[in-house]
């Protein structure tokens, strides 16, 4: 055959190039097809002829085999990333949510810190209770103080941590 014949045959690595696989995967399917005897040698090449690579380009395109491996793989790869990604997104939520808690605590520690006070100021103004009227009033209002302090203190743990 002259050059001009075979200028616009493929070999078959341009052929798997072009498909995007391997020229084994294009050797493979030359002999499951039974077309080895179709190529066309030239030189120390074999050349592919434009029916035998129709049939190849058939073969591989009604094939889901090739497609849904590179697919598979493909979508497998994306649903990685996509955990990895949010793996991260979780592990910097978990992080804020202690930052949360720790002033949580520390709100709770004021408060406990601050029901004492108040006790201590109960104390303090027991004994003057029985002065007048007006400091019945002063007792009155510190007791009822205490108590809604000691509510609060008293609520459950999360109930403590979410209220306002």
């Amino acid at each position: 055959m002259t050059n001009k014949e075979t200028k616009d045959l493929l070999s078959g690595t341009e052929l798997a190039k072009e498909l995007n696989i391997s020229a084994g995967r294009i050797s493979q399917l030359i002999t499951k097809l039974e077309l080895s005897d179709t190529l066309i040698k030239n030189g120390n090449k074999k050349l592919i002829p434009k029916d035998t690579e129709k049939a190849i380009r058939d073969y591989f395109n009604s094939n889901s085999e090739s497609h849904s491996t590179s697919s598979n793989s493909d979508s497998l790869i994306a649903v990685n990333e996509e955990l990895n990604k949010r793996i991260e997104e979780l592990i910097k939520d978990k992080e804020a949510y202690r930052s949360d808690i720790e002033e949580q605590k520390r709100t709770i520690a004021s408060l406990i810190q601050s029901n004492y006070s108040l006790s201590n100021k109960l104390e303090l103004i027991e004994p003057l209770k029985n002065d007048d009227s007006d400091k019945d009033e002063l007792i009155n209002q510190l007791k009822d103080e205490l108590k809604e302090s000691q509510a609060k203190n008293n609520r459950g743990f999360w109930a403590r941590l979410f209220s306002k």
